[in-house]
Parts: C-alpha cells; structure tokens; sequence
C-alpha cells in the first residue's frame, strides 16, 4: 500500500466515517520544531520496514498551556497521532516503536503521550521518561496526589505503574 501525502482542509482529508472504521490510537507530542523530522523518521521507518500502515496520520499544532500533565503544558506542541484499523495484531507493534522512536535518545526534545490514547509504560525506565517529560510538575502532581487520596483510594494498576505507588 503507497503513503500518500495530502494536505488539505479537514473536511475533504477525512472523509471515513470513525464509525465505520474502527481503529486504535496512539497520539504523542513534540515541539512544533520536531513535527517535520518526526514525520519524516515515520515515513522513513514505513518505507524501509513495509510495515502495511492500515490508517492515517493525523497532525494537529496546539498551543502551550499551564495544566500540570498536559501534554501542552509551556510547550508548543504539534500532536501527532497514529490511527491502525481493529484487528491488526500489529497494531501493538507500531506504537510502540513510535515510543522508542520518541524515546530513544531524546532526538526530539520532550515528548510527551496523550493520557487517553494507547501507550505503553511496562518498567522503571518507562516510567521515568515520562516523568522526565513533565521537568516542573511531575513531582509536584505525585504529592498532591498523595496528600489528596493518603490511603490510596483512587489507585489501580495502571496508576500504580505511572506513580510508583508506596
């Protein structure tokens, strides 16, 4: 299947209705300096691996904010979320090596992931990158949520994988 690049307003680039075509995400941030290259290293990474990319990739720029964990917060940021159509099994496969990419040697600066889109955080290393993403208020966003819910009410094991439960 070819990339095809296109450019164009929203409303003639998406054209698939999202409920029929159910899909999985994964949506990380860069500064918009790093947009171009990450795209790049994705294409490049398509292209030499053929890995049949199923959906699109989907590009936004969204201004900084102040929100202590928001993937905005002082950073002006170009989102960049890969889409892969259910029951790819590879779907796992190309998150993932987005992550590493993003990751890996901290080539694009900060790079922080979108809380309500899929990845992957399975160790110690993990865990202090995306902390390590958040420099001002990682720290400051563990004691409050200690102070607030003391007896760990509120914990599951995905939070438990994020914080570092005691």
């Amino acid at each position: 299947m070819p990339v095809v690049d296109r450019l164009d307003i929203p409303s003639e680039v998406f054209v698939i209705p999202h409920y029929l075509s159910p899909h999985q995400e994964t949506e990380w941030n860069v500064e918009w300096s790093q947009c171009t290259r990450v795209l790049q290293d994705i294409q490049s990474w398509v292209h030499t691996t053929g890995f049949p990319v199923n959906h699109m990739i989907e590009v936004r720029f969204v201004a900084r904010d102040q929100i202590w964990l928001s993937p905005n917060y002082e950073l002006d940021s170009c989102h960049i979320t890969l889409l892969q159509c259910n029951g790819d099994e590879r779907v796992a496969t190309y998150f993932r090596m987005f992550q590493d990419m993003l990751w890996t040697g901290n080539k694009y600066g900060l790079a922080r992931p979108h809380w309500a889109k899929s990845f992957y955080i399975t160790d110690r290393t993990q865990r202090e990158r995306l902390a390590a993403s958040f420099p001002k208020t990682w720290q400051k966003f563990v004691e409050l949520r200690k102070k607030m819910d003391p007896k760990g009410i509120f914990r599951n094991p995905w939070l438990e994988r994020l914080f570092d439960y005691e």
